[in-house]
This record gives C-alpha cells, sequence and structure tokens, in this order.
C-alpha cells in the first residue's frame, strides 16, 4: 500500500491520510454494506482515516448490557475533513497519470452529490490501534517496562501494539509478530536461565 498525508484545514498541521489498498473494497464490517466485503473485479481502493478526530464515541454499560456508539462524524471539522477528502479522491482519480487507469468509481455520483451520506454508509474503523499500554504523558510510566512485565504485577506481561508508543508507518502487523517472535525467545530464555541457577 501507499499513502499521502494531507492538511486540509490548512493549519500546517497533517489531518488526514489516504491510503491506496490493492484491493477493490465496497464496505467492511460495520459498514452498511457488510456482507460484500470485497468486489471480485480487479481494481484498488481509497481508504481515508482522519488523524484525531475530534468524535469521541462512548461505552454504557446497564443491566449487563453493553452499548458502543463510535459516534464517527459527529463534529463539523470532522464533517469537513471527510467532505474534503472525499472530494480530492474524485479529482485525483480523474486527473493524470491515474485517470488512464481508473475504468469506475463505484458511487461516484453519490460521493460527489452527497458526501457525508457516502460517507456514513461506508464507515468503519480502520485504526491499527497502539499505544494503549504506553505513557501518553511525560508524568506517567507506562504499564510495561522494558522487557513488556507488568509493573507492579508478578507474572503478567503484555506482548501486543499496545506497546508501541508511536508508529510510522499503517499497518502494525510485522512489527507486533517480529516483537512476539523477540519477546518469546527472551521469555523462554529468562525462564530456562532461572531453572538452571535454581
Amino acid at each position: 500500500t501507499s499513502a499521502v498525508y494531507m492538511d486540509f484545514d490548512g493549519d500546517g498541521l497533517i489531518d488526514t491520510k489516504i491510503q491506496v489498498l490493492q484491493f477493490s473494497e465496497i464496505g467492511r464490517l460495520g459498514s452498511e454494506k457488510t456482507g460484500n466485503l470485497f468486489s471480485a473485479e480487479p481494481g484498488f481502493s481509497l481508504a481515508i482515516t482522519l488523524i484525531n478526530p475530534e468524535s469521541r464515541g462512548k461505552i454504557s454499560i446497564s443491566d449487563n448490557e453493553t452499548d458502543i456508539d463510535p459516534f464517527y462524524l459527529s463534529t463539523d471539522q470532522d464533517r469537513s475533513t471527510i467532505k474534503k477528502s472525499l472530494k480530492f479522491c474524485l479529482q485525483l482519480l480523474s486527473s493524470p497519470p491515474l485517470d488512464e487507469f481508473v475504468k469506475e468509481i463505484i458511487d461516484y455520483d453519490l460521493i460527489k452529490n452527497t458526501p457525508l451520506e457516502y460517507a456514513k454508509s461506508n464507515l468503519f474503523s480502520g485504526y491499527h490501534l497502539i499505544g494503549g499500554a504506553c505513557a501518553s504523558k511525560s508524568q506517567f510510566k507506562s504499564v510495561v517496562d522494558e522487557k513488556l512485565k507488568v509493573r507492579n504485577v508478578s507474572g503478567l506481561y503484555v506482548c501486543d501494539a499496545s506497546v508501541l508508543s508511536t508508529y510510522v508507518s499503517s499497518n502494525i502487523h510485522a512489527s507486533v509478530i517480529l516483537l512476539s517472535d523477540s519477546f518469546a525467545k527472551n521469555f523462554i530464555n529468562e525462564k530456562n536461565n532461572i531453572r538452571e541457577k535454581g
């Protein structure tokens, strides 16, 4: 995949990532087109990700029932950014050199005329979440130490993307595999060393 990073609101900070996916996507889990995820036709998709969306979801728990509402595009800023992103994508796909490779833009009229309606009917979370076990501010310690051991809890480790505080690429899969492999080898070696000394 490849991506372009944009500053659509002109404040000097990147607010949007538009990623080229090497398959035709026509919906994902959570979108209204669920069940028909990928097109059988050859093609590519553009995935729009707001870098720091203002919209905030909520989780409600009552009577042992959980209600999760992500509140996607619930702020004027996020709605404006998604509309500008979709307009940019249409212009990009209609301009050289890409236009000679584009046979059809699925839902072109809907994207052009009612971009928010299109966005809301195709919305899903494509974020690869990281950093949940890391310190978000300098005055707080990370949940785990350098060996991925949870602080102040005996025998508990965390080895997933939550231990990564920052990441420069789009997809965390390869790094998490490498992290888990390294952690497993170190963990086994450490336990073997303890047995040999004991």
